[in-house]
């Protein structure tokens, strides 16, 4: 279940294709659940490409309430709202 906003990777991918480039503004990024208005979010400032320093973009959503949820023959722990919040991170492609 998606609370914080549904498909952000939707938007990135959708800006990558008809504008070149991979950010997404922050009301996207930061969610709906988000209090975050005076802090940037990683996803909204998103560079181009560049070989000798390329990022990439950790799509995490975390949230407070957990449930065990069936995957296959096994139980996992998944999180849903009313916490749910977009935890995006850049970090080092090479690395």
């Amino acid at each position: 279940m998606r609370s914080a906003y549904p498909f952000p990777e939707l938007e990135i991918w959708g800006n990558f294709i008809t504008k070149d480039k991979l950010s997404i503004i922050a009301p996207i990024a930061d969610g709906v659940s988000s209090n975050k208005s005076d802090v940037t979010n990683p996803a909204s400032l998103l560079p181009s490409f560049n070989i000798y320093g390329p990022c990439q973009i950790n799509l995490n959503e975390t949230g407070d309430v957990p449930f065990s949820a069936l995957n296959g023959a096994e139980n996992v722990t998944e999180y849903m709202g009313p916490g749910l919040m977009n935890g995006f991170t850049l970090a080092n492609a090479y690395s």
